[in-house]
């Protein structure tokens, strides 16, 4: 067993949840409006998730909000 640093760990769900948000976009059964809140969420989590990645401290790009 292969303990991955906590950098790798958080590359490795941050990569999951893009793959699953992807999934989420091509998912045709979804309607528009529920699909724009799926994508929102789960934008919101991978902006969390950066943050916490490069730490708080890091310059720029802490507005994770979508423009409209």
């Amino acid at each position: 067993m292969t303990l991955h640093s906590p950098t790798e760990n958080s590359l490795a769900v941050l990569n999951h949840k893009i793959l699953e948000a992807n999934s989420q976009v091509q998912n045709v059964k979804l309607g528009g409006h529920q699909m724009c809140l799926s994508i929102n969420r789960l934008w919101h989590e991978l902006c969390d998730m950066l943050r916490r990645l490069v730490g708080t401290t890091a310059p720029g790009h802490h507005d994770c909000s979508i423009q409209e």
